[in-house]
């Protein structure tokens, strides 16, 4: 069980690049830092509620986010468990053969290729499968298919189809989506079983920044039925707040600008998560992968934005990058909660594009548990699990507690001449404490 090990094994198996817990303000004297940047985190120290809320907010996010606690190591392992999917960072997009809805029919239509701007809504009508049309056991790929001109930069490409029936949306870069050995040929998809699709890349699938170029739009009808649709597409800007709450399972979008010869300029905009840990092992953690078109330094600070303030960054833990992509792993390992910041700063000679990618992770620690409680002659013998090193608590007062041997996969615990201390049919209620952590009672009724 998790909840037997420190919470600090984490940085052995992983070789995690945060240790935030000492919160000592470190000062790095770097050169001079644009205003722009200094200006934007001095709006940054108003942010702040007070630790209990974030305490609060911690807790709420471990409740929602709750899983099993064998899911530990892999959350903060993220360089074998979450290492990006092939190609995610790549520099080129490069079409895969998606999984689609069955297509088993040639198409025999020629293409027909229509210019879409961005804003512009066009409509179209693709005949019904070829199955029954009460069914919708496969697809047919729409004859026509929309050219889009994409920016690219720190933006999300943001596609919406709409149609009378099931229509799904496929995209692919430079060329025309098409259906090979029954399976649609493209870069991105949409295709839930819903009248209405609704696609933003990057996102947690494909999480590289989508790059400058022409892309194809195809819409497939999956019935039943003929489908009249309408689609829409638009490049939206990252958010421009100073400070970005991560999200479970996402990905951010944003930009540093190029700073001043010779100098560093913090971005704009700050990613911050909460964490937490408990005594007994319940924590809530992240992985976060950032990845840029170049090389960018990372801040991370602990319940306070990182800031400049008289040209020093204040901060309490620095990744000088020596790649494009840097994995960081958010967690605590003493008891407590936090809000964790990470403040991202370009040195080069260009503005930077990059990709925040978040994932969330809980670990649930478990009490100790007890299965069954049984006098041994004079003594009293306690069974269960993650009792190693507890001490017995009869009517809430500790006893004198020895190691048993354990019996069948469970730990033992053992307390001496107990029987001449209760009277025949006299009920008690008996516990195992672990440090901070108790076990749900026990009522033991001696015989």
């Amino acid at each position: 069980m998790l909840s037997s090990l420190s919470f600090a094994a984490p940085q052995s198996f992983c070789k995690t690049l945060c240790h935030l817990t000492s919160p000592s303000k470190a000062l790095r004297n770097l050169s001079p830092h644009n205003s722009a940047a200094s200006s934007v985190n001095e709006d940054l120290l108003g942010f702040f509620a007070s630790e209990d809320r974030e305490k609060e907010k911690a807790r709420m996010k471990l409740t929602y986010l709750r899983v099993a606690g064998m899911l530990l190591p892999m959350f903060l392992c993220t360089a074998s468990c979450f290492s990006p999917l092939a190609n995610a960072y790549g520099s080129k997009t490069a079409a895969g053969r998606i999984p689609a809805r069955k297509i088993p029919h040639t198409r025999t239509n020629p293409i027909t290729i229509e210019l879409l701007n961005a804003g512009d809504v066009a409509a179209g009508a693709i005949s019904a499968p070829l199955v029954d049309p009460k069914t919708a056991g496969d697809c047919v790929l729409g004859d026509t298919q929309y050219k889009i001109e994409y920016p690219g930069g720190a933006r999300k490409l943001a596609i919406e189809a709409r149609g009378s029936g099931d229509v799904d949306v496929y995209v692919r870069r430079g060329s025309l989506v098409t259906v090979e050995q029954d399976k649609i040929l493209a870069d991105f998809r949409s295709d839930s079983p819903q009248s209405t699709e609704t696609l933003r890349v990057p996102n947690f699938a494909y999480s590289n920044l989508v790059e400058r170029g022409t892309y194809f739009i195809a819409v497939s009808n999956c019935g039943p039925g003929a489908a009249d649709y309408t689609l829409t597409w638009k490049a939206e800007a990252p958010s421009g707040n100073a400070t970005i709450d991560l999200a479970a399972h996402a990905v951010e979008v944003g930009s540093v600008e190029s700073p001043e010869p010779g100098s560093c300029r913090l971005g704009r905009s700050q990613y911050f998560a909460p964490v937490f840990l408990d005594a007994c092992g319940d924590a809530l953690f992240w992985s976060v992968t950032i990845a840029a078109d170049q090389i960018l330094n990372i801040y991370l600070r602990r319940n306070a934005p990182v800031t400049v303030e008289n040209g020093l960054v204040i901060y309490d833990s620095f990744i000088q990058s020596q790649a494009s992509v840097q994995n960081v792993e958010l967690f605590l390992d003493a008891p407590g909660s936090a809000t964790l910041f990470i403040a991202l700063e370009n040195c080069g000679r260009e503005a930077a594009s990059y990709t925040v990618r978040s994932i969330a992770g809980v670990a649930d620690g478990f009490p100790p548990f007890i299965t069954s409680v049984a006098l041994a002659g004079k003594h009293l013998n306690v069974a269960g699990f993650l009792l190693t090193g507890g001490t017995v608590l009869l009517d809430d007062q500790p006893q004198r507690t020895l190691p048993g041997e354990p019996t069948s996969g469970f730990d033992v615990l053992i307390v001496k001449r107990v029987k001449g201390k209760l009277s025949p049919n006299q009920t008690v209620r008996v516990t195992v404490k672990r440090g901070v952590c108790e076990s749900p009672p026990f009522l033991f009724k001696r015989p």
